[in-house]
């Protein structure tokens, strides 16, 4: 999904009016060796159903599934596999991010930025088939999804943490009248580019390092 104006979370989302409503994938989401998905929900649906995330048709896996009656998160696989990590229904904008690593046999769940669980069984889902709901089904995830984003490997914790770091606006975006000293607190270390316009037209540009601090003792 492509947003192209503000409020940067929501402008351009998909919307899924209905509980049946859902994403078609094109068939080349391959979910059958190491995979991730990355996405933006706004508002999860209530308890009173499943809420597939993503939906396989190969077998009939859920890799992100929330669990009715619960908001517990994790995936479906001939059964209910918890991770250990819960979202909140209508709560807002949240980043999600699942991570299956057939090496290390394990899939985690990220929210906000944070490893919130993990199923220590890797899931081999196949091909993708629907984002949001199950074809047929009334297993609507949100009300709204954005920034859908999926890779044929397991990104790193690093990456896990970038993703929410970079989209999640209110870290990354500030504007007004400032003095000479521009702070803010980071969310995890690297090198930023920070471009700011001194005046109309007038444009300056730097690259800040984070690093930790050093261990006391």
């Amino acid at each position: 999904v492509t947003v192209n104006s503000g409020p940067y979370m929501g402008s351009g989302s998909w919307g899924l009016d209905g509980a049946t409503s859902y994403v078609t994938s094109d068939g080349t989401l391959d979910a059958s060796g190491d995979w991730t998905v990355s996405l933006w929900l706004y508002n999860l649906a209530s308890t009173s159903t499943w809420r597939a995330g993503i939906w396989s048709s190969v077998g009939d896996k859920y890799p992100i599934m929330v669990q009715a009656g619960s908001n517990k998160l994790g995936y479906y696989s001939g059964g209910f596999q918890d991770s250990g990590a819960e979202l909140i229904a209508s709560d807002g904008w949240h980043n999600l991010i699942a991570v299956s690593n057939e090496s290390k046999d394990k899939v985690d769940y990220w929210i906000d930025g944070v490893k919130e669980g993990t199923v220590y069984t890797y899931l081999d889902a196949g091909t993708v088939s629907n984002i949001g709901n199950k074809l047929g089904a009334s297993y609507k995830f949100a009300e709204r999804l954005d920034e859908f984003a999926f890779w044929t490997r397991a990104i790193s914790d690093e990456e896990a943490k970038r993703i929410y770091f970079l989209q999640n606006s209110a870290s990354t975006a500030a504007s007004g009248n400032f003095g000479p000293t521009l702070s803010f607190v980071p969310q995890l270390t690297g090198n930023y580019g920070i471009n700011l316009e001194i005046s109309p037209g007038v444009t300056g540009s730097a690259i800040a390092l984070i690093v930790a601090p050093a261990a006391s003792g």
